[in-house]
């Protein structure tokens, strides 16, 4: 049961992770990097629907949590935040509800088209949403934190 609902669920999203990070070009020991981002911004999402938390509430704090790791992590190995924000976030990308929102609109079923369009929108704005919210608590914690340089006195 716990196989079932944690532990091959939050697998497969460090190997879409890991997959994704190849596919940006990524082979070196920080392919581990977005497996763990991967791995956390799901972990997050299903911890939020274990206790009946609105699904999208669970994707922006996912998505906060990925932002905070990758935000943190790429000035540890001094990357570009975007690699790990990208392979930690992907996990959450609403694919399945986009893919029938646009087969609705192919097909003409307005009814599939709005609901899973609504869906989509929902999850993809509430992503938004906690990436944006985490950067910027995390550039005001850095920047409140930053040591300033100290300035010679030249006369």
């Amino acid at each position: 049961m716990i196989w079932d609902k944690w532990i091959i669920p939050i697998l497969m999203a460090a190997i879409g992770s890991v997959t994704f990070g190849m596919f940006f070009g990524i082979y070196t020991k920080k392919l581990i990097f977005s497996a763990l981002g991967g791995a956390l911004t799901w972990s997050v999402y299903l911890i939020g629907m274990h206790f009946h938390i609105s699904e999208p509430i669970c994707y922006a704090l996912g998505a906060a949590c990925g932002t905070l790791f990758a935000e943190i992590l790429a000035r540890v190995v001094k990357t570009p935040v975007t690699l790990f924000i990208i392979t930690s976030v992907i996990p959450l990308v609403p694919g399945g509800s986009l893919y029938y929102t646009m087969l609705g609109l192919l097909q003409g079923n307005q009814e599939v088209f709005l609901l899973k369009g609504s869906y989509t929108l929902s999850a993809a704005g509430a992503m938004a949403l906690g990436m944006f919210a985490a950067t910027m608590l995390f550039k005001l914690v850095f920047s409140l934190i930053r040591i300033p340089e100290k300035k010679d006195n030249v006369s």
